[in-house]
């Protein structure tokens, strides 16, 4: 995870100070649950306490109340889908033709074909899912 985020930061250097803290994870994770959506992996907010949201070469990583000019907001773009499963799929990224997705049963990243919803990948861990949706 951290060479995918130092070339990330090497590409943007704005993005300093701009992570969740402790109580966002949580109220976002809170309200997760209380709305019946996969919450977070751990993994993840890894990812998201050193680059929280972010769009690049075509692909976005939604972030935790991430400045509307990085990337969507996790919460609000799992509110708003209607395409998957919300208790057993959290959306965390999107690309021109896939989304990026944790499958909670599997405990897997997926990358999904937006047209059909073939799984086209699956990964043990976040670091391969980002690096697929950002094509680093």
């Amino acid at each position: 995870m951290k060479r995918l985020v130092h070339t990330i930061e090497h590409e943007f250097e704005n993005l300093h100070g701009l992570y969740p803290n402790s109580a966002d994870i949580a109220d976002t994770q809170r309200a997760l649950v209380e709305n019946k959506i996969a919450t977070i992996p751990n993994s993840f907010i890894d990812f998201l306490e050193s680059i929280n949201g972010i769009n690049y070469k075509g692909g976005e990583i939604f972030g935790i109340n991430p400045p509307s000019n990085l990337a969507g907001d996790i919460l609000d773009i799992n509110l708003k889908q209607e395409r998957f499963i919300k208790s057993k799929y959290i959306i965390l990224g999107v690309d021109d033709f896939d989304y990026l997705v944790y499958n909670q049963e599997k405990s897997l990243y997926q990358i999904i074909d937006k047209s059909d919803l073939e799984v086209l990948e699956e990964y043990p861990e976040a670091e391969r899912a980002i690096s697929y949706i950002l094509k680093v």
